[in-house]
């Protein structure tokens, strides 16, 4: 008779030492399921949701132990009703909430150097510019080449600082913290800068990259 193998629905793990948290693949542990918080070999927590106004999260995407949600739409105490995200209207911008887990998404993507997942956070029609493109880039084709391009020849890892909604339009100014490192070199660089951020719906339609490009200087020979 045939071996059966059986395969049991997908999990995240995250561990730390002796301790770690296993949870289905919204971060969440279901009472009557086997996942939970684990020291040792006990089990300290073995249920764990949350929730707004009764409703559960929508989620977005997930990478490693970052999971990003999105709000259902719900009933407010006064009666209306605060809508999902992807249902605002056009003269509805996005929260300071919303605005930084999108940053924190987009800078997710750029640490990994994963190219389709930073592409993923743009418009079709995007326009980007930094201190290395010498000019614009236009549309996501254009894009993917070259991040990957910029992806092959440097190492970086992006830090957000502080997160600034623009008043008079949908997005933001973000600052953040960067180091730079080129691959298989030991020195490091780092540098403060600045993102501005234009948003179309839940997407980036215009990003502009501000910093100080001398000071990678030290690392182009």
């Amino acid at each position: 008779m045939p071996n059966q193998i059986r395969v049991g629905p997908p999990i995240i793990t995250i561990n730390q030492g002796g301790t770690f948290m296993v949870t289905d693949m919204r971060g969440e542990i279901d009472v009557a399921s086997e996942p939970g918080l684990f020291a040792g070999d006990t089990r300290f927590v073995s249920s764990y949701a949350v929730d707004v106004n009764g409703e559960p999260w929508r989620l977005l995407s997930y990478c490693a132990e970052r999971l990003y949600f999105t709000n259902p739409a719900v009933l407010t105490e006064e009666g209306g009703r605060w809508p999902h995200s992807a249902e605002r209207r056009g003269d509805m911008p996005m929260t300071e909430a919303q605005l930084t887990a999108m940053a924190e998404r987009l800078f997710d993507g750029w640490n990994r150097q994963d190219v389709e997942a930073v592409v993923a956070c743009y418009a079709d029609d995007l326009v980007y510019r930094d201190p290395n493109t010498r000019g614009e880039v236009k549309g996501r084709d254009a894009m993917r080449r070259y991040l990957r391009k910029l992806f092959g020849a440097w190492q970086m890892h992006w830090a957000l600082r502080e997160l600034f909604p623009l008043a008079d339009a949908d997005g933001a100014a973000a600052l953040w913290h960067a180091s730079f490192r080129k691959p298989g070199g030991e020195r490091t660089v780092e540098a403060d800068g600045m993102d501005l951020v234009l948003m179309d719906g839940e997407l980036v339609k215009r990003n502009e990259v501000y910093f100080d490009r001398a000071v990678l200087a030290p690392l182009i020979g």
